[in-house]
């Protein structure tokens, strides 16, 4: 066995090597053969490392609009932000609605409710009561 290989040639897949004529054992050989790249396995360099390449920027390209996309995570984000504000202006538009129809509400009745009547006349045209004492500030 080769000091130096740590395989010692015992590898599976290199038991039904086909023998060759060489001054080295079929230890040194196999050994060999694990550690460096044929002549073959060379050409294939650059090819491999254009894949590895191609395959690294897909996957940044892809990864990169699964985060600031148009339907990225980002943008679910600010999707999420603005149905909240917009629930809640829902939520008040309920409320002043539910405010008009019962003002609507009394004031279909024949004669309409006179305390509506009065909150009307003062709110909304500035009308004011002749008995009610009005103050003024400078």
């Amino acid at each position: 066995m080769m000091a130096g290989c740590e395989w010692g040639g015992l590898l599976p897949a290199f038991k039904h090597e086909r023998p060759t004529t060489s001054v080295f054992p079929v230890e040194q050989r196999v050994c060999v053969s694990v550690f460096r790249l044929r002549n073959h396995d060379r050409s294939f360099r650059p090819r491999r490392f254009l894949v590895l390449l191609c395959c690294a920027g897909l996957t940044s390209y892809f990864a990169y609009h699964a985060i600031h996309g148009g339907h990225g995570l980002e943008a679910r984000s600010r999707l999420i932000e603005r149905s909240q504000l917009l629930e809640f202006e829902i939520k008040s538009l309920e409320a002043v609605r539910v405010r008009l129809a019962h003002d609507v509400a009394l004031l279909t009745r024949e004669p309409p409710a006179p305390d509506l009547v009065e909150e009307i006349a003062r709110d909304v045209l500035g009308f004011a009561n002749p008995q009610d004492r009005i103050l003024t500030r400078p």
